[in-house]
């Protein structure tokens, strides 16, 4: 009963706040700490309120708006049924078309136990709070944009709230929040950033992987590729305008030509029109490595980095292949090995999981073979899910093989030699 009064009484109080009416309005928590005017975390402090951060534990690495600023945040480490909202200001969106909110958000689980916190947007309608957009779950420590309308809570008084909750000893870490944006959406989308490679990044592998940040509201991109163009021109003699999902936020570019400079490009697309086309930008690829002597070893022993000749699937979000030695490998039992880790780098795709060898000459070998040790490491207590370790050779018509290997699924402990 005295949560609830407590909570009426912040809404009663939200209403009297200063009233935002100049559109479109950004919020980037860069106040040196403090919480924005007119927003309000319940609880007011501890460890359950709501405060601004630049760096979190279990969370994104840096802030989004410039990656060395602001964002908010809640913690719930070790919480037990906890509840916790921040309160914006009130929005006059009467004077809006097609009124709507974005933001970035990051939602941390430090095992990926499945006790996980959930955080909320909610409008007020009447006497109740109604969610407004999808329930936000754990995220792998980068952020993710959401967009939703506020059609349906349009009015001269709009009150908004987000809400975190937990409902068991949740081991999620940190809730995340940066970058609010509330704007008449009718316009097409902004230009597209590209992320990746750099631009004019030389020795790129010939198995490329393009990144650029993934935005919400999209219904799809237009990405150009190619040799031509120069830089100053569109090129297209590899991708002409290929078309990708409005989800997409990478293209994997596969067996480019060695020691060549390649241009991209990309229109971003949504319901009212096409986006201004990104900037073109280049990078050149390194040489092949090619393998022609047999037998041919790969320990992964290269003091923790990728071994040469090797293409990484590592991405920013935290997928990819690591080199580690604080287990025993199976060469010396001090040595590296390399693994992915499926807790902390959910989720592991074909894509962000891809782990590429050099470029094997077989045309003179008579019954070629590969063979490899693997493990896969559980604790059973927690784990209700399997794994396929799998391997895949592409072979050309010159008789080389490239050999790609992804994880889907568990195997028991221990190791076991697979011939192929």
């Amino acid at each position: 009963m005295k949560i609830m009064l407590c909570i009426l009484a912040l809404a009663l109080t939200q209403s009297a706040w200063a009233l935002i009416s100049a559109f479109p309005h950004e919020e980037d928590f860069e106040y040196g700490g403090a919480l924005p005017s007119g927003w309000v975390s319940d609880p007011a402090s501890g460890y359950e309120s709501w405060e601004c951060r630049s760096g979190v534990i279990d969370g994104p690495d840096a802030d989004h708006t410039s990656g060395s600023g602001y964002f908010v945040r809640v913690n719930n480490t070790w919480r037990t049924t906890l509840t916790s909202w921040l309160y914006l200001p009130p929005l006059d969106l009467s004077g809006m078309t097609q009124p709507a909110i974005a933001y970035w958000y990051c939602v941390g689980d430090e095992g990926a136990s499945g006790n996980e916190a959930y955080l909320y947007l909610e409008a007020k309608q009447g006497e109740s709070w109604v969610q407004v957009g999808t329930v936000k779950r754990w995220t792998p420590y980068y952020w993710i944009e959401s967009l939703d309308s506020l059609a349906a809570h349009q009015s001269a008084n709009t009150l908004l709230r987000f809400r975190v909750r937990t409902d068991s000893t949740a081991t999620a870490e940190d809730v995340c929040i940066d970058d609010v944006r509330i704007f008449d959406n009718t316009n097409a989308p902004a230009i597209p950033t590209m992320q990746a490679p750099a631009h004019a990044a030389s020795g790129v592998p010939v198995f490329a992987t393009l990144r650029w940040e993934q935005r919400a509201g999209l219904t799809g991109y237009r990405l150009y590729v190619g040799t031509d163009g120069g830089g100053t021109v569109t090129p297209s003699n590899l991708h002409n305008a290929l078309a990708l999902p409005g989800t997409a936020g990478r293209y994997g570019l596969d067996d480019l030509a060695p020691s060549t400079t390649y241009y991209w490009q990309l229109v971003a697309v949504n319901s009212v029109g096409d986006s201004p086309a990104s900037p073109i930008r280049s990078f050149t690829t390194g040489a092949r490595t090619t393998v022609n002597a047999f037998p041919h070893t790969q320990s992964m022993s290269n003091a923790g980095n990728t071994p040469t000749g090797w293409i990484n699937g590592f991405n920013d979000d935290g997928t990819g292949w690591m080199f580690h030695d604080f287990y025993a490998d199976h060469t010396t039992g001090d040595g590296y090995y390399t693994h992915v880790d499926v807790n902390y780098q959910k989720p592991v795709t074909a894509i962000t999981s891809a782990f590429v060898s050099p470029r094997f000459d077989l045309s003179g070998t008579t019954y070629p073979k590969l063979s490899y040790w693997y493990r896969k490491d559980a604790d059973p207590a927690t784990t209700t899910t399997t794994t396929t370790l799998r391997s895949m050779c592409t072979a050309t018509a010159r008789g080389k093989a490239r050999l790609r290997r992804a994880i889907t699924a568990w195997h028991p402990a221990g190791s076991t030699r697979w011939s192929i």
